[in-house]
């Protein structure tokens, strides 16, 4: 799965990309409930929680990726 010369990435770059893109939004939700000092809202937690699960299923798909590749060769 090369990304290169693609403007929308796929595969485990789309996950990271989603990861860090619900980390923010979860950085955001603590912010806007007033939830400083190292306090997280439920909310965050729920955007972390997501973002988790997709770095890990990029994981699991890099993995899945070079078993297939490397049955292939």
């Amino acid at each position: 799965m090369s990304n290169q010369g693609q403007l929308i990435p796929d595969g485990p770059k789309a996950l990271r990309n989603l990861a860090a893109r619900l980390e923010q939004q979860a950085a955001r939700s603590d912010v806007v409930m007033n939830h400083g000092r190292g306090r997280t809202s439920f909310v965050g937690e729920v955007y972390r929680t997501a973002a988790s699960i997709a770095r890990q299923e990029a994981a699991q798909l890099e993995k899945i990726t070079q078993e297939l590749k490397g049955g292939a060769q």
